[in-house]
């Protein structure tokens, strides 16, 4: 046996994280789309993410609320083809004292029009059993972040042109809730580590981290223990597990609310039907 062919622990670890992050690009990218409003010159302007949800009560998208929020002094466009107006309900996380700033969950489930699930379609829509149900603890855990940064999403000069959004992948391991202190719990949340400065490509060579601005809203999948030796041993099966929310920089950590738990909130109060 050649030396080419003996590879590390470390190594092995790398390609199952490069693998698991592929995969889970390939199952959900179709799935998560931008979030547009628009400027004062009417002119389109990138300002987050979504998930398209096909629950069992029909076709959802889920966001972060505070990129519902916008909506009170913009309209709000889904990118797809091109950016298609939302119009419609949504059930969002309750503020605190008309505050976001201090809504943990920061989430936003709204059914969406049969003209506009047309002009998407149903193939976009990711099914409710893609959806992790798991509470793991975070820590040990491989998680991988989907959405469209800021950065890399440069808006269409106007609504009737066709959108081609970029997607950024960000892979990292969980760590404990404390953190951040005491403000959020494992049965709810995640956090995943995240060096704003330097991130490593999938040659492991050190890279340039991309800006988290305009994740919100997007996708964590959690991609499996590949801590755990044991198990980089078996393929990722990747799991849509959490909402991006926040990430923090004085604390290198990304807030992501487990989606389980929120979807059976709203279901238990009747919410969505």
């Amino acid at each position: 046996m050649g030396e080419s062919s003996i590879k590390t622990v470390q190594e092995i670890t790398r390609e199952m994280i490069n693998k698991g992050t592929q995969t889970a690009r390939d199952i959900f990218r179709q799935c998560i789309r931008p979030i547009y409003g628009a400027t004062k010159d009417g002119r389109p302007e990138h300002l987050g993410s979504a998930i398209l949800l096909q629950l069992a009560e029909g076709p959802f998208m889920l966001t972060a609320a505070h990129n519902l929020d916008w909506n009170s002094t913009t309209s709000l466009y889904l990118g797809v083809r091109k950016a298609e107006k939302l119009e419609l309900t949504a059930i969002l996380s309750a503020t605190v004292d008309g505050s976001r700033d201090d809504d943990v969950y920061d989430f936003a489930f709204a059914r969406l029009p049969d003209p506009l699930v047309a002009e998407i379609g149903l193939e976009r829509f990711i099914g409710e059993d893609y959806i992790s149900k798991s509470v793991a603890d975070t820590p040990g855990r491989t998680y991988t972040c989907l959405g469209y940064p800021n950065s890399k999403n440069r808006t269409p000069p106007h609504f009737d042109t066709s959108v081609s959004p970029v997607m950024a992948a960000y892979t990292s391991n969980g760590v404990p809730m404390d953190r951040l202190g005491q403000k959020y719990r494992n049965e709810t949340h995640i956090l995943i580590d995240f060096n704003f400065k330097y991130s490593r490509d999938e040659a492991g060579k050190r890279v340039c981290s991309i800006k988290p601005n305009g994740f919100s809203g997007g996708a964590v999948i959690d991609i499996g223990r590949l801590s755990d030796p044991q198990s980089i041993a078996e393929p990722p099966s990747p799991m849509l597990i959490g909402l991006f929310i926040e990430a923090h920089r004085d604390k290198r950590a990304i807030v992501a609310t487990r989606i389980a738990p929120a979807l059976e909130a709203v279901r238990r109060k009747g919410l969505i039907r």
